[in-house]
């Protein structure tokens, strides 16, 4: 699951799994990730007996979703016949999180970065400066057990009280996030390869 996060959050276009000096893998926010070696050797059955078909980018996705619906998650339809990249610059992984953020932390950072808002919604993109800078949202606190947050309590009950609801809205944004700036027919590729182009 976090494999496809951060590379979506990035390129998409399984940019994450490159491996060479600078590439998104070997940058500080992507040394905890794991789960690498499944993905290899899921590329190296397929290529065995499918070669040239199926590309990294499907794999993490189909990867992402089996193993939620096998932990107990929900279920979302995952398009298929995406290509992969070649570009992987580590530089790009400055605001993916790290997977130790606050709640403020993380209502504040990347969720506001412009390149992201571009990529979601091109042209639509409205400046978040003064709610990035805002000094009157509540600390994380824990209550009754729980995290706390004034500006996400109302979608956090919701949640609680709701679960298909969550259930519903996780699938929508999987299926939204995978979908972002993906290669398809001609551009990009399908690599041999997992980890270079």
């Amino acid at each position: 699951m976090r494999l496809q996060f951060h590379d979506c959050a990035v390129r998409v276009h399984a940019s994450i799994l490159l491996n060479h000096t600078g590439s998104e893998r070997l940058a500080a926010a992507s040394m905890t990730l794991m789960g690498f070696e499944l993905i290899d050797y899921i590329k190296a059955a397929l290529k065995k007996s499918c070669p040239g078909t199926t590309s990294c980018t499907d794999i993490l996705t189909s990867a992402a979703t089996d193993e939620t619906v096998a932990a107990g998650g929900p279920f979302w339809m995952v398009p298929y016949r995406r290509r992969d990249g070649w570009v992987s610059v580590a530089a790009e992984t400055q605001n993916v999180p790290m997977g130790y953020e606050n709640t403020d932390t993380l209502y504040l950072g990347g969720t506001h970065d412009r390149e992201v808002h571009e990529r979601i919604n091109p042209g639509r993109y409205k400046t978040t400066t003064t709610a990035r800078a805002s000094p009157t949202l509540p600390s994380t606190r824990e209550e009754d057990g729980a995290p706390a947050h004034g500006p996400t309590n109302p979608i956090v009950a919701a949640f609680v009280n709701e679960p298909f609801f969550f259930y519903q809205q996780f699938s929508v944004s999987m299926v939204k996030l995978g979908n972002i700036d993906i290669l398809t027919s001609n551009e990009g590729e399908v690599r041999t390869n997992l980890d270079r182009p």
